[in-house]
Formats: structure tokens, sequence, C-alpha cells
């Protein structure tokens, strides 16, 4: 039960993760003046 517990709180962190990276990866496809913003 405790290992199920495990996994379950791994996956839900991976999908955060896949979510912001995600958000990031639209940001940066819409709005690219963003990037140049943030290496000057």
């Amino acid at each position: 039960m405790m290992r199920l517990r495990w996994c379950w709180r791994r996956y839900h962190w991976i999908r955060q993760v896949y979510n912001l990276v995600s958000f990031v990866h639209y940001i940066l496809l819409h709005y690219p003046g963003a990037l140049s913003i943030r290496l000057a």
C-alpha cells in the first residue's frame, strides 16, 4: 500500500514538472522576445 502511494506521489510530481515545462515551452513559442529579454 505504501509503495503504491509513493508511486502515486512520484507520478503526481512528474506530471507537475511536465506541465511546467510545457507551459514554459508554450510561452517561448508565442513570445520569442521573452527569451531575448531574459538573456539580455
